[in-house]
């Protein structure tokens, strides 16, 4: 199509910006994590370095029925950490 009002990009503009629109799709998408270290989680600190956290996969919050801002109950065994539902 051609006339007014049309756009036709200019031949360089479209060369010249490639490698910057390449640059940027690559840092628009998180890598997929492999298979084999989906369970493989970060320690994150938390602003003000008094706590850190971790984050829990998703089938395990689902499974557990557990929600958003639910109360946990953490307790230390040896060298292991068991998180469980609060009870009153």
């Amino acid at each position: 199509p051609s006339g007014p009002g049309v756009y036709k990009p200019h031949f360089w503009t479209v060369t010249a910006l490639m490698p910057l629109l390449i640059t940027l799709l690559k840092f628009t998408h998180m890598a997929r994590r492999k298979l084999s270290d989906r369970y493989i989680r970060s320690l994150t600190k938390v602003s003000g370095g008094k706590s850190y956290a971790v984050t829990l996969p998703k089938e395990f919050v689902q499974k557990l029925k557990w929600r958003a801002r639910q109360k946990l109950e953490i307790h230390m065994y040896g060298d292991r950490i068991i998180i469980s539902d609060w009870k009153k």
